[in-house]
């Protein structure tokens, strides 16, 4: 079977199961059916055109695994040394340290934009998707996450104030399926956060789209990016 004909029939299955099984998003189908595996040309394709992508615009992959990690990029080491240690994934997979990372200057670049700056940009980087437990679809991964948020804080190795505090619960809580009935929704702490996490969905093969990011200046990142590429399905 050439890749052509691969990828139609990948598009035909990846329809059956968003209708079967009700996925919010036809971009997630690659990543759900694991394209590191090698499942197909075309799904490599699409991960190169999701690096292209960020090109220039946004932090992208090559930018930062083909650099050493610096011991001291991050702020919170003892807390990162927690995380470390009870990670159950590879910690430099796909929803590892190096997403991490480029999740953190994302926030950076967005955050320079709308001039605010936050404590909450770094917890939720290296935080968001510590209790995850595989590399697929995890839907509860957020929860987790914001209940190892609240015994961190109960614990003292996260020292906010109160309105911080809530802010990363529900951005850990909230970053792959928000409640957008929350007033937190509409924060800008948050709305940064979770497009600075949507910025790197690339690094799963998957091409950004700006109808799923809430802030507008990540919106026209992504337009902007893709106006510079020529795309071949």
């Amino acid at each position: 079977m050439n890749g052509d004909n691969l990828f139609l029939l990948l598009k035909q299955i990846k329809n059956h199961i968003i209708k079967t099984y009700n996925i919010m998003s036809a971009q997630n189908f690659l990543y759900l059916f694991g394209y590191t595996n090698g499942l197909s040309s075309a799904s490599k394709q699409m991960q190169k055109i999701s690096n292209n992508l960020v090109n220039n615009e946004i932090i992208s992959m090559d930018k930062i695994e083909d650099q050493k990690l610096d011991d001291d990029f991050f702020q919170y080491q003892e807390l990162l040394n927690i995380i470390k240690q009870d990670f159950k994934l590879n910690l430099y997979g796909y929803h590892g340290i190096y997403h991490w990372q480029r999740v953190f200057l994302n926030t950076q670049k967005l955050a320079k934009y709308y001039n605010v700056q936050s404590e909450v940009f770094e917890l939720f980087s290296i935080l968001h998707d510590s209790k995850r437990e595989n590399e697929h679809l995890d839907i509860n991964h957020g929860k987790r996450a914001s209940e190892f948020v609240k015994k961190l804080i109960e614990e003292k190795y996260i020292k906010l104030n109160t309105r911080d505090e809530e802010q990363l619960i529900y951005a850990c809580a909230n970053h792959t399926k928000p409640d957008v009935t929350n007033p937190f929704y509409n924060d800008i702490i948050v709305q940064i956060c979770f497009d600075a996490d949507k910025m790197d969905i690339g690094r799963v093969g998957i091409v950004p789209d700006e109808k799923y990011f809430l802030t507008q200046y990540a919106k026209e990142l992504i337009i902007n990016s893709r106006n510079k590429q020529i795309y071949i399905y």
